[in-house]
Protein backbone atom coordinates (compact mmCIF):
# COMPACT_ATOMS: atom_id res chain seq x y z
CA UNK A 1 0.00 0.00 0.00
CA UNK A 2 2.52 2.16 0.96
CA UNK A 3 4.55 1.78 -2.37
CA UNK A 4 1.34 2.20 -4.04
CA UNK A 5 1.22 5.67 -2.74
CA UNK A 6 4.52 6.38 -2.87
CA UNK A 7 4.46 5.67 -7.01
CA UNK A 8 0.82 7.91 -7.27
CA UNK A 9 2.43 10.69 -5.67
CA UNK A 10 6.13 10.30 -7.51
CA UNK A 11 8.00 11.10 -4.05
CA UNK A 12 11.25 9.45 -4.44
CA UNK A 13 12.07 9.31 -0.56
CA UNK A 14 8.49 7.80 0.38
CA UNK A 15 9.31 5.31 -2.78
CA UNK A 16 12.93 4.13 -1.35
CA UNK A 17 11.56 3.91 1.98
CA UNK A 18 8.87 1.79 1.46
CA UNK A 19 11.03 -0.50 -1.23
CA UNK A 20 13.71 -0.32 1.12
CA UNK A 21 11.56 -1.70 4.26
CA UNK A 22 9.41 -4.49 1.83
CA UNK A 23 13.46 -5.67 1.01
CA UNK A 24 14.20 -5.58 4.60
CA UNK A 25 11.37 -8.42 5.50
CA UNK A 26 12.33 -10.11 2.74
CA UNK A 27 15.91 -10.15 3.75
CA UNK A 28 14.84 -11.15 7.13
CA UNK A 29 12.75 -14.20 5.52
CA UNK A 30 15.43 -15.38 3.43
CA UNK A 31 18.28 -14.60 6.48
CA UNK A 32 16.26 -17.08 8.73
CA UNK A 33 15.56 -20.39 6.06
CA UNK A 34 19.27 -19.92 5.41
CA UNK A 35 19.91 -20.14 8.77
CA UNK A 36 17.48 -23.38 8.81
CA UNK A 37 19.26 -24.47 5.60
CA UNK A 38 23.16 -24.18 6.60
CA UNK A 39 22.36 -25.49 10.11
CA UNK A 40 20.72 -28.90 8.73
CA UNK A 41 24.30 -29.20 6.98
CA UNK A 42 26.01 -28.72 10.05
CA UNK A 43 23.87 -31.27 11.87
CA UNK A 44 24.13 -33.83 9.74
CA UNK A 45 27.53 -33.49 9.02
CA UNK A 46 28.33 -33.98 13.10
CA UNK A 47 25.96 -36.88 13.12
CA UNK A 48 24.38 -35.39 16.07
CA UNK A 49 20.38 -34.76 16.17
CA UNK A 50 19.25 -31.18 16.42
CA UNK A 51 17.43 -32.16 19.14
CA UNK A 52 19.89 -33.57 21.72
CA UNK A 53 21.62 -31.64 23.90
CA UNK A 54 24.48 -32.87 25.99
CA UNK A 55 22.83 -31.54 29.28
CA UNK A 56 19.59 -33.23 28.97
CA UNK A 57 19.03 -35.26 31.56
CA UNK A 58 20.89 -33.59 34.28
CA UNK A 59 19.33 -32.09 37.14
CA UNK A 60 19.86 -28.64 38.55
CA UNK A 61 18.79 -27.24 41.80
CA UNK A 62 16.86 -23.53 40.60
CA UNK A 63 15.96 -22.05 37.00
CA UNK A 64 19.06 -19.74 37.78
CA UNK A 65 21.42 -22.74 38.03
CA UNK A 66 20.07 -24.05 34.49
CA UNK A 67 20.65 -20.93 32.67
CA UNK A 68 23.69 -20.52 34.02
CA UNK A 69 25.02 -24.05 32.92
CA UNK A 70 22.88 -24.60 29.77
CA UNK A 71 21.73 -21.12 28.66
CA UNK A 72 23.93 -18.84 29.46
CA UNK A 73 23.78 -16.17 32.53
CA UNK A 74 22.97 -13.77 29.31
CA UNK A 75 19.26 -15.15 29.39
CA UNK A 76 18.67 -13.89 33.27
CA UNK A 77 18.25 -10.29 32.11
CA UNK A 78 16.48 -11.22 28.64
CA UNK A 79 13.30 -10.15 27.83
CA UNK A 80 12.74 -13.03 24.92
CA UNK A 81 13.01 -15.79 27.36
CA UNK A 82 9.89 -16.61 29.60
CA UNK A 83 9.92 -19.23 32.50
CA UNK A 84 6.12 -21.01 32.67
CA UNK A 85 5.58 -23.57 35.97
CA UNK A 86 2.53 -25.71 35.60
CA UNK A 87 1.61 -28.70 37.90
CA UNK A 88 5.41 -29.46 38.18
CA UNK A 89 6.76 -28.43 34.75
CA UNK A 90 8.87 -25.39 33.77
CA UNK A 91 8.84 -24.49 30.17
CA UNK A 92 11.55 -21.75 29.18
CA UNK A 93 11.13 -20.77 26.07
CA UNK A 94 13.60 -18.03 24.13
CA UNK A 95 11.22 -15.82 21.65
CA UNK A 96 13.84 -14.29 20.32
CA UNK A 97 12.01 -12.51 17.01
CA UNK A 98 14.43 -12.99 14.49
CA UNK A 99 13.93 -16.82 15.12
CA UNK A 100 11.45 -19.33 15.77
CA UNK A 101 11.57 -20.44 19.28
CA UNK A 102 13.62 -22.80 21.10
CA UNK A 103 11.68 -24.71 23.91
CA UNK A 104 13.39 -26.58 27.19
CA UNK A 105 11.40 -28.72 29.68
CA UNK A 106 12.24 -29.05 32.80
CA UNK A 107 10.08 -31.47 35.61
CA UNK A 108 10.27 -30.95 39.43
CA UNK A 109 11.97 -34.03 40.95
CA UNK A 110 12.37 -33.31 44.67
CA UNK A 111 13.77 -29.72 45.56
CA UNK A 112 15.65 -30.22 41.89
CA UNK A 113 14.25 -29.38 38.62
CA UNK A 114 15.18 -31.99 35.71
CA UNK A 115 15.97 -31.09 32.28
CA UNK A 116 13.66 -33.34 29.97
CA UNK A 117 13.55 -31.66 26.39
CA UNK A 118 14.92 -29.41 23.77
CA UNK A 119 13.06 -28.40 20.94
CA UNK A 120 14.28 -26.40 18.69
CA UNK A 121 12.20 -24.43 15.83
CA UNK A 122 9.06 -24.93 17.03
CA UNK A 123 5.94 -22.53 17.22
CA UNK A 124 4.22 -24.95 19.59
CA UNK A 125 5.00 -27.59 21.52
CA UNK A 126 2.08 -29.36 24.35
CA UNK A 127 1.54 -32.67 25.80
CA UNK A 128 -0.48 -35.79 25.36
CA UNK A 129 -0.95 -38.84 26.72
CA UNK A 130 -0.49 -42.23 24.33
CA UNK A 131 -1.12 -45.29 25.60
CA UNK A 132 0.00 -44.02 28.78
CA UNK A 133 3.37 -42.81 27.50
CA UNK A 134 3.90 -39.09 28.31
CA UNK A 135 4.53 -37.50 24.28
CA UNK A 136 5.40 -34.23 23.05
CA UNK A 137 4.29 -33.01 19.70
CA UNK A 138 5.81 -29.78 18.18
CA UNK A 139 5.02 -28.22 15.45
CA UNK A 140 7.53 -25.99 12.95
CA UNK A 141 4.73 -23.77 11.00
CA UNK A 142 4.56 -23.75 6.71
CA UNK A 143 6.21 -20.63 5.53
CA UNK A 144 7.01 -19.51 2.36
CA UNK A 145 7.46 -22.78 0.02
CA UNK A 146 8.39 -24.89 2.66
CA UNK A 147 5.84 -27.19 3.76
CA UNK A 148 4.92 -27.52 7.99
CA UNK A 149 6.75 -30.00 10.33
CA UNK A 150 5.54 -32.39 13.25
CA UNK A 151 7.86 -33.70 15.37
CA UNK A 152 6.56 -36.30 18.38
CA UNK A 153 8.70 -36.81 21.25
CA UNK A 154 8.28 -39.58 23.79
CA UNK A 155 10.35 -40.13 26.98
CA UNK A 156 13.48 -41.96 26.44
CA UNK A 157 16.66 -42.08 28.03
CA UNK A 158 15.78 -44.64 30.59
CA UNK A 159 13.29 -42.35 31.22
CA UNK A 160 14.91 -39.26 31.97
CA UNK A 161 14.37 -36.99 28.68
CA UNK A 162 12.53 -36.87 25.46
CA UNK A 163 13.82 -37.98 22.21
CA UNK A 164 12.49 -37.41 18.70
CA UNK A 165 11.23 -40.54 17.55
CA UNK A 166 8.42 -39.76 14.44
CA UNK A 167 8.63 -36.87 12.28
CA UNK A 168 6.60 -35.90 9.18
CA UNK A 169 5.72 -32.91 6.75
CA UNK A 170 2.60 -31.47 6.73
CA UNK A 171 0.28 -29.27 3.92
CA UNK A 172 -2.51 -28.04 3.81
CA UNK A 173 -4.18 -29.05 0.62
CA UNK A 174 -7.85 -28.78 -0.76
CA UNK A 175 -8.88 -32.34 1.09
CA UNK A 176 -7.55 -31.02 4.13
CA UNK A 177 -3.87 -31.02 6.26
CA UNK A 178 -1.85 -34.49 4.22
CA UNK A 179 0.69 -35.68 6.87
CA UNK A 180 3.62 -37.87 5.25
CA UNK A 181 6.01 -39.15 7.01
CA UNK A 182 10.40 -38.53 6.66
CA UNK A 183 13.18 -38.80 8.40
CA UNK A 184 14.00 -37.06 11.64
CA UNK A 185 17.68 -36.21 10.63
CA UNK A 186 16.01 -34.18 7.91
CA UNK A 187 13.50 -32.30 9.67
CA UNK A 188 15.27 -29.11 9.02
CA UNK A 189 15.86 -29.55 5.38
Amino acid sequence: MELAQALLKNNRDDLNNAMGQKLIARLKGAAFFLFLFLASFAFAENGVSPFSQKNLGRCYKSTNDFFEYVIGERALDDENISVREKEGWVWIVDRTASTNYTWYLLSRSGKNLCFEAYILFAAEVGFENKCGKRVLRAIIPQALNFPGKLMIFEMGGGGRYFSIIHCYSMALSSKGKIKNPIECDQILD
